[in-house]
């Protein structure tokens, strides 16, 4: 039994039960060494798995990254063409209409107060309805 014969198996590594190659094996195998085999199979499939996953997460992201750096470009070039339309706009009529730039600026900044005052008062629950008669009487 525990003597120094050599008809005993070899020793189990760490990993678990020690599993002949398949041109070694003499006879068919047990429940344990056919139950570790699948156990070790499971377990290879799933890391593989999981590094597959993890690889492809890393190539989903960069592509995400990338665009959503686009889309913020776009966005602010949409909100610079709205701002140059706008000043530009201002400028021109202001030229136009008052023969000066700087009535147009003027007129434009009253005009976007009155509009953030209406809105303000509107988020505090005054009738639509009145601010509009209240704006247009104004303007």
């Amino acid at each position: 039994m525990g003597g120094a014969g050599g008809d005993e198996p070899a020793p189990a590594a760490k990993g678990g039960p020690s599993i002949p190659p398949p041109g070694e094996r003499g006879s068919r195998r047990g429940f344990r060494d056919q139950f570790a085999a699948t156990r070790s199979a499971v377990i290879r499939l799933a890391t593989a798995h999981v590094a597959l996953a993890r690889v492809e997460l890393e190539e989903i992201l960069t592509e995400v990254k990338r665009v959503v750096a686009l889309i913020a470009v776009a966005i602010a070039l949409i909100i610079f063409a709205a701002i140059l339309l706008t000043v530009g706009m201002s400028l021109f009529l202001g030229e136009w209409l008052f023969g000066s730039m700087g009535w147009g600026v003027l007129h434009d900044t009253e005009l976007a107060i009155a509009l953030a005052i209406m809105c303000v008062l509107a988020a505090f629950g005054v009738p639509l309805r009145r601010l509009a008669r209240g704006f247009f009487i104004a303007a």
